[in-house]
């Protein structure tokens, strides 16, 4: 890792440090902490999004703020570009414009703030402004997140240097942020914009469009019902280890010192005390996995998991020790049955996770999961038979529905995010055909 990506780490680690002491019910929502996990995203989008750019110069960049898909900048689109300001100005690594100069020379120039969103835009802008590179993205609102599209562009060339996404959970926060909406200003162009045809309201047979949630959802209606609809099987999927990167947005499992009552027996501890949760997967009527840390002397507690769920802390194999580096709390892989996790699956795989914490989750009560476990299988599209992946994602909930389908167009055997990502029950137009994704058992 390099130093400055170190650098934005720890500066995730102070954000939550602010709220370290309270106690956390196991029961509790995360949102709870809305801000500080708002902000804790913002940055560690900030670690995603670094530019590697090999050199000891310190690059000038611009950091636009984030429209959604109508080109409408919320409040909560500026919140995301301020985090970033602040996140990688840390790292001492890039020179960043100061918003209200940003915003000065637009002006001046007489160009469109809100609509600068492509590529070409975000060239032209950033040569205006004498930087080396400028940082713009989108984001969409879907039901229970908001999923965050950032990129950083070179501004002599126009190519981008990296890209990064987030999801981030819809809580009290995000929501009043997104309510403080204004459309977007024209796009930036090079050419006169040409005049649009003035509609003559007294003809009824040509109204004017009327936009709202009754025309965005006739528009979707119509997507729809050109869609060719697929529908993605997940028993047809077999398991792999890290076929594209993992990610983890949330760190819902809470600690509670209290025993569960669902623990009914437990081995003979090293430690004075423990600490208990419960790691919530799949789809079966009996989704929890109960745990217990032995905080014995040193740095890292012994883990008891009820792999079978039975209630036993003894018949499980012994306790899981930590795997991690000797600075942090604790980090292991957890390794649990399919059969436990979704109901019809015949794997013989065993699905894999990594569990952890740190010095500030561990203030708070907290721990962290990822899914090592993958799915892949194929995905036939217009006859065509093409690699395919579904991870887990956004809730961590082991059930590869809500992620989406990641699929490998071009064949080169790599997932390009902004191209190969598809959301589910999504209308997608790959190779000039609409098509819908459905995942289910």
């Amino acid at each position: 890792m390099t130093i400055n990506k170190m650098v934005v780490l720890a500066a995730i680690a102070l954000l939550f440090g602010c709220t370290a002491g309270r106690p956390v019910d196991l029961q509790n929502d995360a949102a709870a902490n809305g801000q500080a996990l708002l902000d804790a995203q913002i940055a560690e989008l900030a670690v995603r999004l670094l530019p590697e750019h090999g050199t000891n110069k310190k690059l000038k960049m611009v950091i636009l703020p984030f429209a959604d898909l109508e080109q409408r900048v919320s409040e909560f689109g500026k919140y995301v570009s301020e985090g970033l300001v602040g996140n990688l100005a840390k790292t001492g690594k890039y020179a960043v414009v100061e918003r209200e100069l940003l915003y000065r020379i637009l002006e001046e120039q007489k160009l469109g703030m809100l609509g600068i969103i492509d590529d070409a835009s975000a060239k032209k802008v950033g040569k205006i402004l004498g930087v080396d590179c400028v940082v713009t993205g989108t984001f969409s609102a879907l039901e229970s997140r908001i999923k965050i599209n950032a990129r950083v562009i070179a501004t002599d060339t126009g190519l981008i240097m990296s890209v990064a996404e987030a999801n981030i959970a819809r809580n009290k926060e995000v929501e009043i942020l997104l309510r403080r909406t204004r459309k977007a200003s024209a796009p930036v162009v090079s050419a006169p914009l040409t005049p649009k045809r003035k509609i003559d309201v007294s003809d009824p047979t040509n109204p004017p469009p009327v936009y709202g949630k009754d025309y965005y959802a006739e528009r979707d209606a119509r997507l729809r019902k050109d869609a060719v609809p697929v529908t993605i099987s997940i028993q047809d999927f077999v398991p792999v280890l890290f076929a594209i990167p993992a990610s983890w947005t949330e760190c819902p499992v809470h600690l509670v010192s209290e025993k569960p009552k669902a623990i009914q027996r437990e081995p003979t501890y090293e430690g004075v005390s423990r600490k208990y949760g419960y790691i919530q997967l799949g789809n079966t009527d009996n989704a929890l996995f109960y745990f217990a840390l032995d905080l014995i002397s040193g740095p890292h507690p012994l883990l008891y998991l009820d792999r079978n769920q039975n209630g036993d802390l003894t018949d499980d194999g012994g306790p899981i020790t930590n795997q991690g580096t000797k600075d942090g709390i604790f980090s292991a892989e957890i390794v649990l049955p399919f059969s436990r996790i979704l109901q019809g699956a015949d794997f013989p795989e065993d699905y894999k996770a990594w569990l952890f914490t740190n010095d500030t989750y561990w203030q708070r009560d907290l721990m962290c999961f990822y899914s090592k476990s993958q799915l892949k299988g194929k995905v036939v599209l217009d006859g065509i038979a093409y690699d395919a992946y579904l991870k887990d994602g956004g809730k961590n909930d082991a059930t590869f529905t809500n992620k989406g389908v990641y699929i490998d167009i071009n064949g080169d055997g790599k997932i390009e995010y902004k191209t190969e990502f598809f959301e589910p029950n999504a209308v997608a137009e790959i190779n000039n055909k609409r098509y819908l994704f459905k995942i289910e058992w």
